[in-house]
């Protein structure tokens, strides 16, 4: 089967990928330009102390990717997600310290991370300990939805937030008006447990717009079959695995996201770096990769 399109996404597995863009919504309510990392002000998704002051601009989109594991894969994922998106996406990084200290250990300091990290392109950020929660050519092509992904295998209507697209101003909206803690609380709604469902519960309640189950699978795959999507919610289900000759002949960098297996230092690179462990803090702070 040949490749018709050379743009694919492949997600972090087990991660929240969040590709945020709030350039239909702003524009739709403002005249303005917008140039803040309050795509992440609220709390559910950054502390409010980030800023752009240190030279790193977002005016209409930001590629998130959150993982506090530190898996083999995870560099090569980031790497290649710079590379599809180019330097018009910012990427920020959200992870813990332990993280990139164990990467950097086993990597020992991977050189085209370094370039990318110091080219302003990725942004590495720490995640609070404590958090309130946590045929198409190109990702914009879906900008007109307020949230899509895989259609979700457990809620009828809703979507998989792990390979996703989220209007920042509408998602800003749900976590300022509601709790994702009062429904996880609440008995009987089973909504909480999922974070994404319950993201879509909310904008729906709010007059989300949402593409169709068909229109979502365009996007992205994961328990639900869909030809040709533009991306792969991992592959490590049974539907993904039964087929996997054909999703990898259909996108190959799907291979990149086959392993999840967390790096496991030998004795020599413990003898250069000491494991951090992962301690109480209210995230938000930078950290580097050196």
């Amino acid at each position: 089967m040949a490749r018709p399109r050379s743009f694919f996404i492949v997600p972090v597995v087990c991660a929240l990928l969040l590709l945020l863009t709030s350039l239909w919504y702003h524009n739709r309510n403002s005249d303005s330009p917008t140039n803040f990392l309050g795509v992440l002000r609220p709390a559910i998704l950054a502390p409010p102390f980030i800023s752009t002051k240190e030279g790193f601009p977002i005016r209409d989109k930001v590629a998130v990717i959150v993982e506090t594991r530190p898996t083999r894969n995870l560099l090569p994922i980031i790497l290649h997600f710079a590379s599809v998106l180019g330097p018009e996406w910012p990427i920020i990084f959200l992870t813990r310290e332990s993280v990139i200290n164990t990467l950097q250990a086993h990597a020992q300091g991977s050189h085209p991370f370094k370039r990318i990290v110091k080219s302003g392109q990725v942004k590495i950020i720490e995640l609070p300990s404590d958090p309130p929660l946590l045929e198409y050519e190109g990702v914009e092509d879906f900008f007109e939805w307020d949230f899509v992904g895989a259609a979700h295998p457990f809620w009828k209507g809703a979507f998989n937030g792990g390979l996703a697209l989220r209007n920042v101003s509408l998602s800003q909206e749900v976590v300022r008006r509601y709790n994702i803690s009062d429904d996880v609380n609440e008995k009987g709604n089973g909504l909480g447990m999922f974070e994404d469902a319950w993201f879509w519960d909310k904008m729906k309640d709010m007059g989300g717009h949402f593409p169709s189950p068909e229109k979502a699978g365009e996007f992205a795959v994961d328990y639900i079959w869909s030809e040709r999507p533009l991306g792969f919610h991992g592959i490590n289900k049974n539907e993904q695995v039964a087929r996997a000759e054909q999703i990898y002949e259909y996108c190959p960098e799907a291979m990149l996201a086959a392993s999840g297996a967390e790096v496991k230092l030998n004795d020599e690179e413990l003898k250069i770096y000491t494991p951090v462990p992962d301690g109480p803090t209210e995230g938000g702070r930078r950290l580097d990769f050196v």
